[in-house]
């Protein structure tokens, strides 16, 4: 019998962990708190915005440089093992300046992208609308970045679905309340139905993953960072790419309208939504592309974003406890991220760590 690991948290990092470990042989468990993974992964946008989020080079940047070359593959063969269609799309983000302020940031940006062989290039609000008809008249300039963008839920469902092909036990409304120790080794996860042992545990349970890591020595400053966000109903086509300028975003999803958002509250774990927030939401998106003014909203919610105090994420072993993986903290790139993060994750778990993983590193959190 295979490696047996335990993976708390269903979303798209802790499924695609779990896919990678059951694609190496391991028998895997997935545990999750909620009993229908409603989470970060299900609120999110579905930007694989390798440009939109790096103006310059660093961890995260190589991070999802890495990441977005594997997407199309990992597409293609989800698509193909699954038959769940993802809605991948390659068009591309506008990053859009209404004043001369913001031009010079989104050159600079857009330089940087060229030397590390992304192709973006910069356009005058006039070449943005021949491009993108909709914008609206107020945009000066644009950042045009061949990013792409995908349906997030179809991502999580297909996720799941090729986990079950791979014969993946998964646990929905099983929370993880403590991890199980040998000595210093963690060899399993308690929770309320009882005891689940594993060689190895890989913590994906984004806000809530500090929860299990404190005992280890490394105390996570997670910080849920909550996103209001809405749907608007629009044809197919309205908008033929994303359209962002600071947290203000507007994302096309076939057969799905335009999804705009976003705040970033710290307020907790409040989920409740603000009337007054969600329209002016929509007005903030309505300078940006003035026809979403009139579009009837048919969806709002509200995500749990987890961010740590650097802006990266912490994804690989926690230094003395052996058997102990983390994938969590990726802030807005947990669906940029999630493939990739969780083949680094299943490749620790299993004893080999990739040397990326220095700069991610969990134990940059460690108490001294």
């Amino acid at each position: 019998m295979g490696t047996r690991v335990v993976v708390v948290g269903a979303g798209v990092i802790g499924l695609a962990t779990a896919r990678a470990l059951a694609r190496r042989g391991a028998a895997v468990v997935v545990l999750d708190a909620s009993p229908d993974a409603r989470e970060a992964s299900w609120a999110a946008g579905g930007i694989l915005g390798i440009g939109s989020e790096s103006a310059a080079d660093g961890p995260l940047f190589r991070l999802a440089h890495a990441a977005m070359q594997r997407w199309p593959g990992v597409v293609a063969e989800l698509e193909r093992t699954t038959h769940v269609p993802l809605a991948f799309r390659t068009t591309g983000t506008l990053l859009v300046a209404l004043d001369e302020g913001e031009v010079a940031p989104l050159e600079a940006r857009g330089e940087f992208h060229r030397s590390a062989g992304l192709d973006s290039r910069m356009l005058s609000g006039d070449e943005a609308r021949r491009v993108e008809r909709r914008v609206g008249p107020a945009v000066r300039a644009a950042l045009h970045v061949p990013e792409a963008r995908l349906d997030n839920r179809a991502l999580w469902r297909a996720l799941e679905t090729a986990c079950r092909r791979e014969l993946v036990e998964t646990r929905r409304g099983t929370a993880a309340l403590g991890l199980l120790r040998r000595g210093e080794r963690v060899v399993g996860v308690r929770t309320a139905a009882g005891d689940v042992e594993a060689d190895a545990v890989v913590v994906a349970a984004g806000v809530w993953s500090s929860d299990l890591t404190a005992a280890t020595g490394v105390t996570l400053p997670l910080v849920p960072v909550k996103g209001q966000m809405v749907r608007v109903a629009a044809p197919d086509g309205f908008l033929g790419r994303i359209v962002k300028r600071g947290p203000a975003y507007l994302v096309p999803q076939d057969g799905h309208g335009i999804v705009i958002g976003t705040t970033a509250e710290e307020v907790g774990l409040d989920r409740h939504l603000d009337p007054d927030v969600l329209r002016r939401l929509q007005a903030t998106a309505a300078g940006l592309v003035p026809e979403v003014e009139g579009l009837p909203r048919t969806e709002a919610w509200a995500g749990f974003r987890p961010r740590l105090p650097d802006l990266l994420p912490a994804i690989g072993p926690v230094g003395g406890s052996p058997g102990l993986v983390l994938a969590t903290g990726h802030f807005r790139n947990g669906i940029l991220l999630c493939e990739w993060t969780g083949e680094l994750a299943a490749r620790a778990a299993l004893g080999d760590v990739d040397p990326s993983l220095a700069a991610v590193s969990p134990d940059r959190f460690r108490r001294a």
